[in-house]
């Protein structure tokens, strides 16, 4: 394979000894502070490209605004004057949504409540301002999300930018990837009917509850909630009869959805099992990052409404 690539606004870049992650679409090879993706097979990607090329007609209102929210797309990658791939960028040391949850100790110690609170209050405003522009994200899931977790300040990306659906001169791309393991269950149901998949912005508010439901738990719902095994009919029944904090009952389980508060815990099985339209109210998750405490007995940080620690049981007032 050629490694010289050309990028427009960066110049000629050797892709040969750059640590790269192999994808389903093409490999990601890491420049500095540049993500560079080249696709396996330019030909069947015709649709993305033209897609990523309108877009960047509008570079400066649809990405150049996005910087703080997403990884946005900075140009197009060429070997031969044939367009392969896109450059956008990277931020080395944050980690994906997935390696946070799956890293956490047995309450969730790596990062906390509150700070748990704060990359999801980020992350609705990434999710926000992304559909301001009418992008639908489609494919919101653990992997497709990196977060930053410092001492003193937390911070979110989404990725993936060049599946997002968009509307650009009156033509419509829906997005163009979905894991299908995790998806809404109407999504699904229509998958396996052979449907079209609907796609709204909806969708994505409901792939951000369940998301929230991994990320403030501690527990990966795609793997101990057995999501990714259930049947469409079976994710269905869910949404009629609530969902993984009326499904594990297990003490540590206990623990890790009461400190975070029955507003939450409400609102997030309300919008997992009902038909909800509109924005998630993200009002509830500041209220409860306001009022997160921290035990002095046992150390564990939780919504102060509580009362007593959800682990030593020692009483807050």
């Amino acid at each position: 394979m050629e490694t010289i690539v050309g990028i427009d606004g960066i110049g000629s870049v050797n892709l040969d000894g750059l640590q790269s992650n192999d994808g389903a679409e093409g490999t990601v090879y890491f420049f500095g502070k540049t993500a560079i993706k080249i696709f396996h097979d330019p030909q069947t990607q015709t649709q993305k490209i033209e897609k990523l090329q309108q877009s960047l007609v509008q570079k400066k209102a649809r990405w150049d605004s996005l910087t703080k929210y997403v990884s946005a797309v900075q140009g197009l990658a060429r070997q031969g004057g044939e367009i392969c791939g896109y450059a956008m960028e990277a931020f080395p040391g944050w980690k994906s949504v997935g390696e946070i949850v799956s890293s956490a100790g047995p309450r969730g110690e790596n990062i906390g409540t509150a700070r748990s609170l704060e990359l999801l209050i980020r992350l609705h405003r990434a999710i926000y301002e992304t559909h301001k522009f009418g992008h639908i994200i489609g494919d919101l899931n653990e992997r497709n999300i990196l977060a930053y977790v410092g001492e003193n300040k937390s911070d979110v990306r989404l990725i993936d930018v060049d599946s997002f659906g968009m509307t650009i001169n009156g033509k419509t791309y829906l997005p163009d990837a979905i894991d299908q393991d995790i998806c809404h269950p109407d999504q699904q149901k229509a998958m396996t009917e052979g449907r079209e998949v609907p796609f709204s912005q909806k969708y994505d508010w409901w792939a951000f509850a369940l998301l929230a439901a991994s990320l403030l738990s501690g527990n990966d719902p795609y793997v101990t909630g057995n999501y990714r095994q259930l049947s469409p009919i079976e994710r269905l029944e869910l949404r009629k009869t609530g969902w993984i904090f009326s499904t594990r009952n297990d003490r540590q389980t206990w623990i890790n959805t009461r400190r975070f508060g029955s507003k939450i815990r409400t609102i997030l099985n309300y919008v997992l099992t009902k038909d909800v339209e509109g924005v998630f109210p993200v009002a509830l998750l500041k209220e409860a990052y306001m009022n997160i405490m921290r035990c002095e007995r046992c150390n564990l940080d939780f919504n102060r409404e509580i009362v007593f620690c959800p682990n030593c049981s020692r009483s807050v007032a």
